[in-house]
């Protein structure tokens, strides 16, 4: 059995984990084993047949994989200190890019190296991001992405970490013998959860600042707007909570769960407005825009409940699949 392991890393972290990672994948496969463990500059444009796991991994920067920008900064960080960048020219979403879709499955794993997140607070995942690309590229993935922590931005890994690398690659070479494999990614970015959130919290302060804008809507907007504040706010505070849940989790059950009640909150938030609708389209002149108006509502309830409806069958082939692989 053949083992190839690519990895990114600025200060040394990364590399670290990858080399116990290549060790312990060495030490599962056994005598005989081929475990090739390469920094992404230098690795192959593809992956040559006969590999049967490939083990991707690189820092999480700004929620994800890292960027050209991201790692300019990191690189100039790691010269502000003395150190030489391990990694010099592309990342690991570069080459992700690059690599071509397998015309049969292949067996993968991924894995990032990040600070340890602090309560709540979501750091992200560039694990995660490997993940998907590897799945699009028909890649089975053979366990959840894993993420190794770092005591600063430059490092270095806490206690233990090179160590648990070293298990976690031995335990791959299990998962593969028994083609145990995990569900496929939820499509949900972290970006657009943080897009949500954002739009959600703009939503949420405009809503409550309703007396300062209603006077300049020429009548259009009525005062049963104010029947609708409190439920929008309450449905926009949950949306908040629980894409941030989401993120902090950081699971596909967790992402699927929170894709599940957005769409029910968001049917709830346009069922109210619709209930009391309180326009007046009359104040303008133009009373048959009401129609209109109300048209546009059913039909978000419509989608709304076919996006919900979806996000339900997406979450139980998810747990069908789940227990299928034990």
């Amino acid at each position: 059995m053949r083992a190839l392991v690519i990895y990114e890393s600025i200060f040394g972290n990364t590399q670290a984990v990858a080399e116990a990672i290549a060790a312990g994948l060495g030490e599962g496969l056994g005598e005989g084993a081929e475990v090739e463990c390469v920094e992404v500059g230098a690795a192959p444009e593809g992956v040559e047949a006969g590999r049967e796991i490939i083990v991707v991994g690189g820092p999480t920067h700004a929620w994800s994989m890292s960027r050209a920008g991201t790692r300019a900064g990191a690189r100039e960080q790691a010269k502000e200190r003395g150190q030489a960048a391990v990694s010099r020219g592309v990342g690991v979403r570069e080459w992700l890019a690059r690599l071509s879709k397998r015309s049969e499955r292949g067996y993968a794993a991924t894995f990032d190296t990040a600070l340890r997140p602090r309560a709540w607070f979501p750091v992200g995942s560039a694990a995660q991001a490997a993940g998907r690309a590897l799945e699009d590229r028909r890649y089975r993935l053979l366990v959840e992405p894993e993420h190794f922590f770092v005591n600063g931005i430059d490092g270095p890994l806490e206690d233990g970490e090179v160590a648990r690398a070293r298990a976690w690659g031995a335990a791959l070479v299990a998962r593969r013998r028994a083609s145990a494999t995990v569900p496929r990614r939820p499509r949900r970015r972290p970006g657009e959860r943080v897009g949500e959130i954002v739009a959600n919290l703009v939503g949420l302060i405009v809503i409550n600042l309703y007396a300062l804008w209603l006077p300049f809507t020429f009548g259009v907007v009525t005062d049963d707007f104010a029947d609708v504040v409190p439920a929008l706010s309450a449905f926009a505070l949950l949306t908040i909570v629980d894409h941030v849940v989401a993120l902090a989790v950081g699971t596909p059950r967790a992402g699927l769960v929170a894709d599940v009640l957005a769409a029910a909150l968001a049917i709830a938030g346009t069922a109210v407005v619709l209930r009391v609708f309180p326009f007046d389209f009359g104040a303008i002149g133009l009373p048959w825009i009401a129609l209109i108006a109300h048209g546009v509502l059913i039909f978000a309830l419509v989608v709304g409940c076919i996006r919900l409806v979806a996000d339900l069958l997406r979450f139980g082939f998810h747990e069908a699949r789940a227990l299928a692989d034990g």
